[in-house]
């Protein structure tokens, strides 16, 4: 039977002491003559694997049940690599399979078993309401309603962690509830393009941003999972025709599609051979995330707090980037963050901004 608890070695030793203690405690003689991850009852192997060393549930045989624990939070890297191990053991003894966790962060390990049009396992929900009045005090639980993390802990949403970046009310403020046009007005030009671009392994964030009555508006903001490279030039271009977009920030760890975009604006490809203080003046600029993700970070906090944002209800994605950014010393923690590659893009469209105000050499 294996346990596979979260990515640290600790996790699975505390696991394998407790079903130890179920019988030291009653039987003080009695004596586990095994490691601190695996336990033996009656001819039976129990084993924890911590989600860090999943290769190693490789290779065992006669595996007759696999148990997940909380595989939503495990880290991105891991949560892709649960199924293909766990699930390898189907065809050698065809084990059971039970997965558990509450929900994280949206487009994780279980939001994407939960999507699937048709499963191999059977899916059960069990939000707050199955245990009133059994698990949770009715009283307790009207306090925790207020809580940010409320609809994440007990009623089934995947929301991630709540975030350290922005001021929850200050996200909230962003979003007036009766809304705002998300089409230009007639002779309006968008004043900036924010692209994070991600193919393969990684999503394609874009924002788009215009300026209205003093106020930096979000036209547009998505993340596209694993797309092609021509799908998302044209989208792009398409973009940039119909919202008549004046600036535009590109990663610039991606030259290859930084110069398709160029070219369809009309601007020299070669960008490398241009000193650095000249790419200001550009119509489709490179930005160096490794210098610049500290500014930039700050730069959108500032603009925040400051009340000079205001985001369509529909644009929920960005809303939960927002709530989930995390920082350790400056730095985004897009282990932490949802839609973290959205999240790039917002901050890059921002740069079109000084003080909340558009900047004059755009």
């Amino acid at each position: 039977m294996d346990i596979v608890t979260g990515p640290r070695i600790q996790q699975a030793i505390e696991l394998i002491d407790r079903i130890k203690n179920l019988f030291t405690e009653t039987y003080p003689g009695l004596f586990f003559d095994t490691n601190m991850v695996t336990v033996i009852l009656n001819s039976v192997k129990i084993q924890a694997f911590p989600s860090a060393t999943l290769d190693t549930m490789r290779s065992y045989k006669d595996v007759c049940f696999v148990f997940v624990d909380e595989g939503d939070f495990f880290p991105k890297a891991q949560q892709r690599q649960v199924r293909p191990n766990v699930e390898r053991y189907r065809i050698k003894s065809n084990p059971y399979i039970v997965m558990v966790s509450t929900p994280n962060a949206p487009g994780g390990l279980f939001e994407q078993m939960e999507r699937e049009a048709e499963s191999k396992y059977h899916r059960m929900k069990l939000d707050y309401t199955h245990g009133l009045g059994k698990l949770y005090d009715p009283v307790f639980l009207e306090q925790e309603k207020k809580e940010e993390y409320f609809e994440r802990e007990y009623n089934l949403k995947y929301l991630g962690k709540v975030g350290n970046v922005f001021n929850y009310q200050d996200i909230e403020k962003s979003t007036p509830p009766e809304g705002f046009a998300l089409d230009l007005n007639v002779n309006e030009e968008a004043q900036s393009m924010g692209i994070d671009p991600g193919f393969g392994g990684s999503a394609f964030g874009i924002v788009i941003t215009t300026y209205r009555d003093g106020k930096i508006h979000i036209l547009l903001a998505d993340e596209f999972e694993r797309p092609s490279y021509e799908e998302m030039r044209e989208k792009c271009w398409t973009f940039i025709q119909k919202f008549k977009i004046k600036k535009v920030y590109v990663d610039g760890s991606n030259p290859a599609f930084i110069k398709s975009l160029k070219i369809l604006r009309g601007e020299r490809a070669n960008y490398d051979t241009v000193p650095k203080e000249h790419y200001r003046f550009m119509k489709v600029e490179p930005v160096n995330f490794g210098t610049r993700h500290r500014e930039m970070l700050s730069h959108a906090k500032s603009l925040l707090e400051n009340d000079f944002i205001r985001i369509h209800p529909t644009q929920n994605k960005l809303n939960i980037a927002l709530k989930t950014a995390y920082e350790n010393d400056g730095t985004l923690d897009k282990e932490e963050t949802s839609y973290d590659d959205l999240f790039d893009s917002f901050r890059l469209s921002l740069l079109a901004y000084k003080q909340g105000e558009p900047q004059q050499s755009v």
